[in-house]
């Protein structure tokens, strides 16, 4: 993956919980992937595709209910490469804020309710980061629980 496209983390990331058709990973991005990341069939199957041709995941043909759906599993090789790329440090964070946006506009209505915006921002972000240490340290010291679902648990504002 000379040619770094999130898209395939992403889903050999979802595919690492379990094996997906295409429409099954649709699904996976309109729920639990929502707040911070989107992807259209457009992309997916395409993704699916090269990553087939990458020998990262491999697609069965399978009949359930007399429909013909086709199933997508990671490989080993998928696995390592998933596992490379979290192990590193992110380049670059992207997420669309309505915060950010009143603040670029917030000359319009002056700077206490501006402060305000910030206020009740920074408020949000530090409960949830919270939570999700929270979430991710099993109360021993220190020692990592299986962080792989750790989104699926915590409500996100």
């Amino acid at each position: 993956m000379a040619n770094e496209k999130k898209i395939e983390y992403v889903l050999l990331g979802l595919l690492s919980h379990e094996s997906l058709t295409g429409y099954e990973i649709k699904k996976r991005f309109e729920s639990r992937l929502k707040f911070f990341w989107n992807a259209s069939y457009g992309s997916i199957y395409p993704t699916l595709a090269k990553l087939e041709r990458d020998g990262c995941v491999i697609k069965k043909e399978m009949t359930e209910n007399g429909r013909q759906k086709i199933v997508y599993t990671i490989t080993n090789d998928g696995r390592e490469i998933l596992r490379d790329w979290l192990k590193k440090s992110v380049v670059k964070d992207e997420l669309r804020y309505e915060t950010l946006l009143k603040l670029f506009f917030g000359s319009e209505v002056g700077a206490e309710i501006t402060i305000n915006h910030i206020n009740e921002f920074e408020n949000i972000k530090v409960e949830f980061t919270d939570r999700l240490k929270c979430k991710l340290y099993d109360g021993d010291g220190g020692s990592i629980t299986n962080g792989g679902s750790i989104l699926n648990t915590i409500e996100i504002k």
